[in-house]
Formats: C-alpha cells, structure tokens, sequence
C-alpha cells in the first residue's frame, strides 16, 4: 500500500512539475510577441521584443505666410517719370513664403497701374481674348513704356517668352504679355486666388510682391 501511495505521489508531482514548465514556456512565448504601441500626431511608435520601430506618416507642420506688409488686394499705382522707359527683361520667382515678379527697364522704371479685373482677359490694341491661367488675374499696366525701340529703328528690346510658367510659386500660375500698344506696356498676373500684393518701383525695376 505505502508503495502505491509513493507511486502515485511521484506522480502526481512529474505532473505539476510538467505543467509548470509549460507554463513558463508560454510566458516567454507571450514576452516576445506582444506589442506596445504609442501614437503622437500621425507617428506610430511600435516595441516589439525589447526593439523598437517607428512607421507611418510623418507629422506635416504647416507654418502660415502673411502677406507683404502693407498688402492688398485694392488697386495700386507709382507715378510716372517723363521719359518712355524701354522694357529688357521679366521674371519671376518664390521669395521664402511670397511670389515676387520684377519688370526691369532700360532706364528708369515707367508709372505703373496693377488691379484685378474679371471677365475676358483681351489684347491690347487688337482686342482678341488671351487665354491666362488661373482664377484670378492681375492686370499691370505700365506707362511711359515700350518693349520695341521706336527711336533705334524698331529693334525689340524685350525678347523673351511672351508667357511663362514661373517653377515653384505659391500662387501665381502664368504671366501674359497682353500689350505693347501707344507706350503702354500690359502684362497679366494669373493667380489661383486673390491675394494681397504691393507694388513698388526702384532704378530700373518695377517688382510686385504677392
């Protein structure tokens, strides 16, 4: 009888010792698979065995630009010299958060209007519709001014693109050289929107900012 009772008293204790072994074994199992995950904005941070990875979208911080200061949308104007100011050259480009285009002159820069208008965009002179990109257009018109020298036999002192595209502006989406008609030299402004601009004049350039 006692050797039956230590029989089974062995076991019964292999059992329990068995069984504790697998539990232990699962609980390693469990510590190496299992996942902790924190998310801060769009950032998924994921620990996994002691290691950790970091997926998904980065975080987008999108800083507001203000407008020039002194901007705005209502029509602007510099005065006017005497003396026909012959137009070489164009340009534009992105200045940190604005659009800055620039008209540069032989001489000093001529009297300058700049206003949003609606409605067809048309040649000067002709009055054919032109085509001008975006929403909004912003229409220069610069006076004394020309962009073929009359005086010095007719020659164009103006020959690059009559439209362009500038690379990487914030707004503005094409330039359109609409007039060069009874010393009034137009240009138009195409912008996705309206936005606030000024216009200033210095030597022999004429930039606006938007």
């Amino acid at each position: 009888m006692r050797t039956r009772l230590a029989a089974v008293l062995v076991a019964g204790l292999l059992l329990a010792t068995a069984a504790c072994g697998g539990g232990s074994k699962d609980t390693a199992s469990t510590s190496t698979t299992r996942s902790s995950t924190t998310t801060t904005g769009t950032i998924e941070t994921t620990t996994t065995g002691g290691a950790t990875t970091t997926s998904g979208p980065t975080t987008t911080t999108t800083v507001a630009c203000p407008p020039p200061a002194g901007a705005s949308t209502d029509p602007q104007s510099t005065p006017a010299p005497s003396d026909p100011a012959l137009l070489t050259n164009v340009e534009a480009h992105r200045d940190g958060c604005h659009d800055v285009v620039t008209f540069t002159f032989r001489t000093a820069a001529p009297g300058a209007t700049a206003k949003y208008v609606t409605g067809p965009i048309t040649q000067d002179g002709s009055g054919a519709v032109v085509n001008v990109p975006g929403n909004a257009h912003l229409v220069i018109r610069m006076e004394p001014a020309a962009a073929t020298d009359i005086v010095g036999g007719g020659t164009p002192t103006y020959n690059g693109p009559k439209a362009f595209a500038p690379a990487g502006a914030r707004a503005v989406q094409g330039l359109v050289f609409t007039g060069d008609f009874e010393g009034v030299v137009t240009w138009v402004v195409g912008l996705s929107t309206q936005v606030p601009f000024t216009m200033s004049s210095s030597g022999n350039s004429l930039s606006i900012s938007l």
